[in-house]
């Protein structure tokens, strides 16, 4: 079922995996106003942007507890991870969060609910900690409250890696709790049990093989046939996705995956607009019934969201990561300079 091997080394999977993930929750919203739509998915779309996230949760479990092995160990290593985590998600959050604040409400119809408290939350990546607030500016930032949560907690938990099966049922105990007792974090802890399915990849540096993804491929279709409930159903389909992907090893120089890839490169700008952009293009594309030529306005709205998604990883993702690594590390400098010369 599982051989050693780290899938750290295998990047196109990984990309291919992200860009899986975006894709399926872009289908999942942009069946609105007819931009992408292909009726036999209709019943399943909210299905699909479950599995999407879920998969998103788990390749970050993987991901950050990989980061976190290769960087907290060595000297200013909690410095070096928290730059590397701020680098990566923050330029790009800003950008979005104040084109969604000052420019979407304008271009679009969609109802919004900007105040000063819901930015505030925004701001300090809160928002899905009070539901009145997680959808009230751009609707799918919310995962992003468990991201950072996630990023704040790793380092804690990489304290007890010599105790790895304890963490993960502390996790797994986290579960239980935020489904069965209400509070501010219980969002997050009802889905922190997907990030550890990842961080148990990366612990134990084991990759899923064929005979894997066929079982957990075969248990997600079973549970839904027996009627289990979405959430247990979805869970099990990004299991079986995540391991299909991985046993796809070989084949990691086949066009669909590089295809993919690429879209797992330019996957958290194409997270980050598609939602705004199917409100704000949809409505202008309506009186020209898109819905009595749905192949081309899939294939054209599609093309849209990937090339602006481009546009937006080449002009503010990755220079924004650059910019804010060497701010940072500069400041870093400079605040330890005094201290040598003491």
């Amino acid at each position: 079922m599982f051989i050693k091997h780290s899938l750290s080394k295998d990047t196109i999977i990984l990309d291919a995996l992200r860009g899986c993930a975006a894709l399926l929750v872009l289908l999942s919203h942009a069946d609105a106003y007819y931009l992408i739509r292909y009726d036999p998915l209709l019943p399943y779309k909210g299905h699909l942007g479950e599995i999407g996230v879920y998969v998103f949760f788990i390749l970050s479990g993987f991901l950050i507890w990989t980061s976190a092995e290769r960087v907290l160990p060595k000297d200013g290593g909690l410095t070096t991870y928290l730059v590397h985590r701020a680098a990566r998600i923050m330029p790009l959050y800003y950008v979005s969060l104040a084109f969604a604040v000052v420019a979407f409400p304008a271009l679009s119809s969609f109802a919004t609910d900007i105040t000063p408290y819901t930015v505030a939350r925004h701001i300090v990546f809160s928002q899905s900690l009070d539901p009145s607030v997680s959808r009230a500016i751009n609707p799918i930032l919310w995962t992003l409250t468990h991201e950072a949560v996630f990023y704040c907690l790793v380092p804690f938990l990489f304290l007890g890696r010599r105790f790895f099966p304890a963490v993960v049922g502390l996790m797994l105990l986290g579960t239980w709790w935020g489904w069965t007792h209400a509070g501010m974090f219980s969002p997050f802890l009802r889905l922190c049990f997907l990030f550890a399915i990842g961080m148990t990849l990366a612990q134990y540096k084991v990759a899923p093989t064929r005979a894997a993804a066929l079982v957990t491929v075969a248990t997600a279709a079973t549970l839904g046939a027996f009627g289990f409930s979405h959430m247990i159903v979805n869970v099990a389909w990004a299991v079986g996705l995540f391991c299909a992907a991985s046993a796809l090893r070989d084949a990691a120089s086949s066009w669909p995956l590089r295809g993919l890839a690429f879209v797992g490169v330019v996957s958290y700008s194409l997270y980050i607009w598609h939602y705004m952009l199917i409100e704000i293009v949809g409505p202008l594309l309506l009186p020209y019934r898109p819905y009595d030529h749905p192949v081309l306005t899939g294939i054209g709205f599609m093309a849209l969201c990937l090339g602006l998604s481009w546009v937006s990883y080449r002009c503010i993702e990755k220079p924004g990561q650059a910019w804010l690594r060497e701010a940072m590390t500069a400041r870093r400098r400079m605040t330890a300079a005094p201290s040598r010369a003491l």
